[in-house]
């Protein structure tokens, strides 16, 4: 069972998440879309938008290792509260799904290791955007 990540709701979601950001990003906002965009045909919809309304779009991916991802799907099984339908069972399946980002310009892209703790991480992250050459205020 593929839950909620059955093909038609993944179409579905990501086409929503990308409509809200793509309004909130007209009306002045900047916008986080937390989602995996584990396949190109998503990388490929949420840059032409952002490029159909003139705004620079940035792609993180998190990464962390195979003891840590399981170690941390375990205990939100355990924990039973969690808005993401993410489970240990379906971890081999993503990985076989997931599409390779070579598409993207290394200009838009980086990689954050989430292996540390959160206050690292949130480091690490905000230094490899600076790297790709944002600035703050834009």
């Amino acid at each position: 069972d593929k839950g909620i990540y059955s093909e038609e709701i993944t179409d579905k979601v990501y086409n929503e998440i990308i409509k809200m950001g793509k309004h909130l990003a007209e009306s002045g906002s900047t916008v986080v879309l937390d989602a995996s965009f584990s396949k190109r045909k998503y990388r490929k919809l949420v840059v032409e938008e952002a490029r159909s309304i003139g705004i620079s779009l940035y792609f993180i991916q998190t990464t962390a290792r195979d003891k840590t991802i399981r170690e941390r799907l375990q205990r939100r099984e355990v924990c039973g509260k969690s808005i993401s339908d993410a489970r240990l069972e379906l971890l081999e399946s993503f990985r076989k799904g997931f599409e390779e980002t070579r598409e993207l310009p290394r200009k838009i892209y980086v990689t954050v290791s989430t292996d540390g703790a959160p206050d690292q991480v949130l480091s690490d992250t905000f230094v490899g955007l600076i790297d790709l050459g944002l600035r703050h205020g834009r």
